[in-house]
């Protein structure tokens, strides 16, 4: 299939544009950041389809029409939200402050990453045999952690502490081996998979296993459980990876000035924008102010305030703030 154009060149004359109005019109840059960012959609688009749309459709729902092809990754789908909420950013009235020429830096830089991603296939094959190399890291009968799966808060104090082995689902003991955990599990019964007429347990509870299982002891019954993920060390950093970058995307969307507190309902609110499928639960927690103090307390400084109204204490009289802690030090 011929392209209806060369989209790199189409991209990078926008990144190119956006690069020229960063001093004197921030604001307009911030718009060609957005415009590059549809443009590689579209190129997206045209590949997957064979074809542009018919029609206008809105960014939400071009992303919508990708997504269930599976081939935008989670942080590259980041990096385009981040940029889009950039755009709008830019093109709308600020009645506190103006654009500048450093948020122009914010979004060109998950720009030049789409860019990287769509455009440089050097660097997009280096990325696919990391990918490789993690996979073929890994027994076959276990999957490393997803982002689209609950994580929690054990996730994140994994990758702080470079922690690995097999967890168990109930109080998140990990063993460094699978003989470890199932000891803990019949100590504990805490459940894994196993069968609930023999009580045996199914070793990694995939499908071929239980398989096994049935063609051994003639038992259809039903497994209950979970299978115990495996934690690799690569996995869980690009978790905390992912929630770094999230955070502090939507702290320098939110920020009023340099160096400034965040309230933290803000920047919840603006992670909601950016990744409307980002659920808190996933992280074990349903307070933001838990899993800023444990996940991300090397990263954030959280002050807690009260608030009066009249003289007098709200039904919440609480609230917090954070900030990153490397603006301290400058």
């Amino acid at each position: 299939m011929t392209q209806s154009r060369d989209w790199r060149v189409v991209v990078l004359d926008l990144r190119e544009s956006a690069n020229e109005l960063r001093e004197s019109h921030p604001d307009a840059a911030l718009m060609r950041c957005r415009k590059a960012t549809e443009a590689i959609i579209l190129s997206i688009y045209e590949e997957v389809y064979g074809e542009l749309p018919i029609k206008y459709y809105p960014y939400e729902q071009m992303m919508a029409k990708l997504r269930h092809h599976n081939i935008i990754p989670t942080m590259i789908r980041l990096a385009f939200n981040t940029a889009q909420q950039w755009g709008n950013y830019g093109s709308h009235y600020q009645h506190e402050e103006y654009p500048t020429s450093g948020h122009v830096d914010f979004a060109l830089g998950p720009l030049d990453n789409l860019i990287q991603w769509r455009f440089n296939p050097e660097i997009a094959d280096a990325e696919k045999k990391d990918t490789e190399d993690l996979s073929s890291e890994a027994d076959d009968n276990y999957s490393s952690p997803d982002l689209s799966e609950p994580a929690g808060l054990s996730w994140i104090l994994d990758a702080k502490n470079g922690r690995k082995g097999f967890r168990c689902m109930d109080c998140g003991f990990i063993g460094k081996n699978w003989s470890s955990l199932s000891a803990h599990k019949h100590d504990t019964g805490h459940e894994s998979v196993k069968c609930i007429i023999c009580d045996d347990y199914i070793v990694n509870g995939s499908t071929e296993a239980i398989s096994r299982h049935k063609a051994k002891t003639g038992h259809s019954a039903e497994f209950v459980g979970n299978p115990p993920p495996y934690v690799y060390e690569r996995s869980i950093k690009n978790l905390l990876k992912y929630l770094i970058e999230l955070v502090t995307n939507a702290y320098e969307l939110e920020k009023q000035e340099l160096e400034s507190w965040v309230n933290l309902a803000q920047i919840g609110a603006r992670v909601k924008l950016i990744e409307p499928e980002f659920k808190i639960r996933q992280w074990g927690t349903r307070k933001w102010s838990e899993l800023i103090e444990v996940g991300l307390d090397q990263v954030f400084e959280i002050r807690k305030l009260k608030i009066r109204h009249s003289g007098k204490h709200l039904s919440k009289p609480t609230t917090f703030e954070i900030r990153p802690i490397h603006s301290l030090t400058k």
